[in-house]
């Protein structure tokens, strides 16, 4: 082993094969306040292209460094256990922006065949191993103001001529079916709280049988008023659906429009439409209603890659609903337009003053 000091490498000292209670190595040096790189154990491991194993019950442990610590049914509690320790104990501010912790995983230039700067690996195959987590926190400090800011910190920004941290795919990748969960601090149990349910759908958790609801969300809300202008047909407001919104057979989307009309006896014509001008009427109302408001709501569920079921209902104030059954033919692989129309003899008789689009599930 060498060892170096604020001068350079020092010299090399021949340790024993095997360490035993009692047997202790102790590299330490002098404190340092140059400018040149320096660690007070440094060990490089070059491997070739040739080196290890390729046979899957043989593998090999190759490391610049590999802690192993070993034992059996320890007695003892107060004690803290590891293969590799780091700890960090710079008091007071340190001016560093290049990274403080107590252990560094680094990934160097073009290095991009590792799994991970840090990896935990569940191993051995002779028996049954459950461990408390991948990777966990715990505290041993007793100052009740003392805490971690965060406790999965996944941000960081630019630092002088570094960009970002960028993620090519996401910040955060969950196993399909597997929960996140929170701590119920009234008996200690473990909440779920969200999962990727076996369609690749965000659900979370209802009571304590086996239903999953499947969250959905609002996906455009738009509140600029626009009236109709001739006597044929017109669109008022638009929303497209873009691709692929609805991949799975059962997902729900659900439309809310609504506005008023002129203070006249003109027949006044209000379409809901799925696939654009030409697409299935889901909801329609028909009235000479003189300065009232008026509503649609309509669901539609996909069945298939191109097919649909759709329930609106349509009212004008002081008149009865109509409800409209119908099944549209829309491919949703691709965009799909929304359409709220109105149609009447005089200019402005239907303004559109709001349309929602929500995604249900």
């Amino acid at each position: 082993m060498s060892w170096q000091t604020g001068a350079g490498w020092q010299g090399t000292a021949v340790v024993p094969g095997t360490l035993t209670v009692g047997d202790t190595v102790v590299v330490s040096s002098s404190t340092q306040s140059g400018s040149a790189a320096f660690q007070a154990g440094n060990f490089d491991f070059n491997v070739g292209a040739g080196y290890g194993s390729s046979t899957a019950t043989a593998p090999v442990y190759g490391a610049g460094v590999m802690g192993n610590i070993l034992g059996a049914n320890l007695t003892l509690a107060e004690n803290i256990l590891a293969g590799v320790i780091g700890k960090y104990d710079i008091t007071g501010t340190n001016a560093s922006t290049k990274g403080k912790a107590a252990v560094i995983g680094t990934i160097g230039d073009q290095a991009s065949s590792a799994d991970a700067a840090f990896l935990a690996i569940l191993g051995g195959d002779t028996g049954t191993s459950t461990p408390g987590a991948a990777f966990a926190v715990m505290s041993q400090n007793s100052t009740v103001a003392s805490k971690f800011s965060f406790g999965l910190d996944l941000y960081r920004a630019a630092i002088e001529s570094y960009g970002p941290v960028t993620y090519g795919t996401a910040a955060i990748r969950l196993p399909n079916a597997s929960w996140i969960v929170g701590r119920n601090a009234a008996d200690s149990a473990n909440l779920n709280l969200l999962q990727v349910d076996t369609s690749n759908r965000p659900a979370t958790f209802a009571g304590s049988g086996t239903a999953r609801p499947v969250l959905g969300g609002v996906l455009s809300v738009n509140t600029t008023s626009q009236g109709n202008v001739g006597a044929s047909e017109i669109a008022l407001m638009t929303y497209t659906l873009p691709a692929d919104t609805l991949i799975n057979t059962g997902q729900t989307i659900r439309v809310t429009v609504w506005g008023t009309t002129a203070a006249n006896g003109n027949t006044k014509v209000t379409r809901l439409r799925f696939g654009g001008m030409s697409g299935t009427v889901i909801s329609v109302y028909s009235d000479a209603s003189s300065n009232k408001p008026w509503r649609h709501y309509a669901e539609i569920v996909r069945t298939g890659a191109a097919t649909q079921i759709a329930s609106g209902l349509g009212v004008f104030n002081g008149s009865l609903p109509e409800v409209t059954d119908t099944a549209p033919t829309q491919t949703l692989s691709g965009a799909v337009d929304i359409v709220i129309t109105a149609q009447s003899a005089g200019d402005n008789d239907v303004v559109a003053k709001g349309m929602i689009v929500e995604v249900l599930n």
